[in-house]
């Protein structure tokens, strides 16, 4: 990805949050970092992990397949962020054993494990706080998805 890219994310990100500070990363993914609020995003775009079915079964969203992935990967991220004080407690070791499973081939498409990943209460919260952005900013979300498409 080059800078002129880079700068286009880091723009997007900070029109809607500027405290947030942004990076690029080889094979992290898509996080967050709550220590330093980073949005990491990933260089290219990786498989969905069942992201798009989830959230037209589980949330009933009628508009998962007109955002690009790559934006919902963002602002789910930016979610994180938006409702980490709405989250009660957690258990971080159960997220992390969840989001291995996850990631190792072995478990990526069983749709039992991103099931169980994506309705953890800090993940159910951050796709809720995506959609809602997105219902609140679609044409902004549709134009951004379609210059996505474009790269």
């Amino acid at each position: 990805m080059n800078k002129e890219t880079q700068k286009m994310f880091t723009d997007f990100i900070h029109s809607i949050d500027e405290e947030l500070i942004v990076s690029f990363n080889e094979s992290e993914g898509y996080c967050f970092d709550t220590l330093e609020n980073r949005v990491n995003l990933a260089l290219s775009q990786t498989d969905d992990c069942g992201f798009i079915r989830h959230l037209k079964e589980t949330h009933k969203c009628l508009f998962a397949e007109r955002i690009n992935l790559i934006l919902w990967s963002i602002l789910h991220e930016i979610g994180h962020y938006e409702t980490e004080n709405e989250v009660e407690e957690y258990d971080e070791d159960y997220e992390m054993r969840i989001w291995l499973m996850l990631t190792d081939e072995t478990y990526r498409h069983n749709t039992a494990i991103q099931d169980r990943y994506f309705n953890l209460p800090a993940e159910y919260a951050a796709t809720e706080w995506a959609i809602e952005w997105i219902e609140d900013n679609y044409d902004k979300a549709v134009n951004f998805s379609n210059i996505l498409n474009l790269l």
